[in-house]
């Protein structure tokens, strides 16, 4: 399998969610891994994005 890990990452301020308007959204490393066995042996996609621990909103962290 390859499952999704999100790790909180930076300055953990919440923002407002723009879907919801909670003050619950964080910065978050999104990390892809292939499994092996429930063994997590390679990482293949990383991300950094914007997400709502509430209404679980997403967006991609804009560089710069």
């Amino acid at each position: 399998g390859c499952p999704t890990r999100l790790k909180p990452e930076g300055d953990q301020t919440p923002r407002v969610c723009p879907k919801c308007h909670n003050a619950s959204t964080i910065r978050v490393k999104s990390r892809l891994w292939f499994e092996l066995c429930f063994v997590p042996l390679i990482p293949m996609k990383s991300e950094h994005l914007w997400l709502c621990t509430i209404c679980q909103w997403s967006v991609p962290l804009q560089q710069g």
